[in-house]
C-alpha cells in the first residue's frame, strides 16, 4: 500500500523537481524542544550537554553528550545502504511548546532542502497547561508543513516525565494522541515513552540527567538508535519501490 505520505512527496517532487539537497547527500532535520537540543540537567538545576540553541547546527560528538543528532548521523553513515553523506543538523530550541514550535518549523524547513524531519514536541506543553488536544493539532500542523515542502516528518512521543506530579498525563493523553496525529496522516511514529520507562518504569531512572525530564547521554545515545529504526526502515521501504525511490533519494 502507498501511504499518503508518499503520495504527498510524489506530488512536490513533480512540482518542485527533488526533495534532496543534493546529490549522494542525505539530510535530516532533528527538530523539537531541549530534549531534542540535547540539554542535560540534574535534580539540583546544574545543566551540561547543549545549554543553548544550536540553530541548525551539526555538533561534533558521538556519545550522547550533545544530544542524539551527532549519535544518528553516525548511525545513518554506517548503515542504511551506506550513506555516508549523511548529515543531521540539530534544530531543538530549549522551552518551547508545541505553538511556537508551528510557527518556527516553517524557517527551519525553508533553511535548506531537507530528506527527514524528526519531530519531537510536547514535554513543555505539559507543563504550561496545554491540552493533549492542542498539541496533538499542533504537530500535526507541523507535519502538514513538512509534506507539503516534500521532506518526511517522523513524529516522536513524548519522553516520560518524573519531574512532574502530572507526568501521568504523558502516557495517559498526550502519547495516543501525538500517535493519531501521525496515523491519520499516514507517517511513521516512534515510540519514545515505553522503551525509556520500561514495564513498570523502572529503566527511566538509568536514562534521564537526574531532574526526571532530560536524558543522559546513555539516554540521548538510546534515543538515536529509536529514531535509527525508523529512518532505515523507510529507506528500505523507499528502496523497494524504484519508481519513488528515483525519485526521492537521489544517489
Amino acid at each position: 500500500m502507498v501511504c499518503r505520505y508518499v503520495l504527498s512527496l510524489l506530488l512536490v517532487t513533480v512540482l518542485l523537481g527533488s526533495v534532496t539537497a543534493d546529490a549522494g547527500t542525505f539530510t535530516v532535520f532533528a527538530f523539537g524542544d531541549s530534549i531534542t537540543q540535547g540539554l542535560q540537567r540534574n535534580a539540583s538545576g546544574a545543566e551540561w550537554g547543549v545549554r543553548s540553541p544550536q540553530y541548525g547546527t551539526r555538533l561534533p560528538s558521538t556519545n550522547g553528550d550533545m544530544g542524539y543528532a551527532p549519535v544518528l548521523e553516525k548511525l545513518v553513515r554506517s548503515g542504511s545502504g551506506g550513506k555516508d553523506k549523511a548529515l543531521v543538523y540539530n534544530w531543538g530550541y530549549r522551552g518551547e511548546r508545541s505553538s511556537t514550535g508551528v510557527n518556527r518549523i516553517s524557517r527551519v524547513l525553508a533553511s535548506r532542502p531537507a530528506d527527514f524531519i524528526l519531530i519531537m514536541e510536547g514535554a513543555n506543553d505539559l507543563y504550561a497547561g496545554i491540552s493533549p488536544d492542542t498539541t496533538k493539532f499542533n504537530v500535526g500542523a507541523m507535519a502538514d508543513k513538512a509534506l507539503n515542502r516534500g521532506v518526511l516528518p517522523i513524529l516522536g512521543g513524548v519522553t516520560p516525565n518524573t519531574n512532574s506530579s502530572n507526568g501521568y498525563i504523558v502516557w495517559q493523553y498526550y502519547y495516543p494522541l501525538i500517535y493519531n496525529a501521525a496515523y491519520e496522516r499516514g507517517i511513521p511514529f516512534v515510540d519514545m515513552y515505553n522503551p525509556f520507562a520500561g514495564p513498570r518504569g523502572e529503566r527511566w531512572a538509568g536514562y534521564n540527567s537526574g531532574d526526571g525530564l532530560h536524558l543522559n547521554s546513555t539516554g540521548y545515545s538510546f534515543m538515536a538508535e529509536l529514531w535509527y529504526e525508523a529512518v532505515k526502515q523507510e529507506l528500505h521501504s523507499l528502496a523497494s519501490m524504484p519508481w519513488i525511490s528515483v525519485l526521492l533519494l537521489k544517489e
